[in-house]
């Protein structure tokens, strides 16, 4: 069911403080993320998008507030800069979480499998320094998804990507995402991206940060399934580049530069 909640944030309060200064990044926020969508997060510079999905991860508990988690499985997050090991070897990297978790049966078929998915196969015994930036990337979203975590984080995973790498990147996750149900929160400075990628686009403000908007994306309801190459081409879509921007124009001061 699309209104069936993963995440649930609840009263989050969030600073950071040292002997001199305290800096309020949440006071009071309260956010839910539902399944089987993909959620954007935009927001000025500095306003506390990559602490949100730090501490959704668990990378951050120094807070206060509530986040209760409905899922059953694990969390994946891909960051801007992959964290591929250098002295392994392509496939080697992709089932570096099944071999953690000491899940052998069939891995390799899955490894192959996934590989093929992400057109990774011919370069499986490739090390990461043979790869280029687009290519690394397309390894680090195969490890996490082999993994199969009910929720996806993504740090602005396609910024540093030319245009054409950053479309063939975003309709590889799309499709992924889509096929297996899964949930996704992703992070971005392109409003671009936002609109042709998601389902759901949340308007953050500064610090500390208020939801100006909730946006659900019309062209994306009912489970349609559209991918981001298709969805830039619709005329329609205009007016939520109008929206976002006009929402944030006056949160984008010299400090959020």
């Amino acid at each position: 069911m699309i209104n069936q909640k993963v995440i649930e944030i609840l009263n989050l309060q969030k600073q950071f403080a040292n002997n001199i200064h305290i800096l309020q990044i949440f006071n009071d926020l309260s956010l839910s993320i539902f399944k089987n969508q993909i959620t954007t997060i935009v927001g000025p510079s500095g306003c506390g998008k990559t602490t949100l999905l730090n501490i959704i991860a668990e990378l951050d508990m120094n807070y206060k507030g509530r986040i209760q988690k409905n899922i059953q499985n694990i969390i994946g997050y891909i960051f801007q800069e992959d964290a591929l090991i250098p002295w392994k070897t392509v496939s080697e990297n992709v089932l570096l979480g099944l071999n953690l978790r000491k899940e052998i049966k069939q891995k390799n078929e899955c490894c192959n499998k996934m590989l093929q998915d992400c057109g990774l196969y011919e370069f499986r015994n490739y090390y990461p320094k043979m790869l280029s930036g687009g290519m690394r990337q397309k390894v680090a979203l195969a490890q996490m998804l082999i993994n199969d975590p009910d929720l996806i984080l993504l740090d602005e995973p396609f910024s540093s990507q030319d245009f054409f790498t950053k479309i063939q990147l975003e309709n590889l996750f799309y499709t992924n995402i889509k096929q297996k149900q899964l949930s996704a929160i992703l992070v971005t400075h392109d409003v671009e991206e936002a609109v042709a990628l998601s389902d759901r686009i949340i308007v953050l403000s500064q610090k500390p940060c208020k939801i100006l908007k909730d946006i659900f994306l019309d062209f994306r309801q009912d489970g349609k399934f559209l991918l981001p190459e298709e969805a830039r081409e619709l005329t329609s879509i205009s007016h939520y580049f109008a929206n976002i921007y006009q929402t944030l124009k006056p949160e984008l001061d010299e400090k959020s530069i």
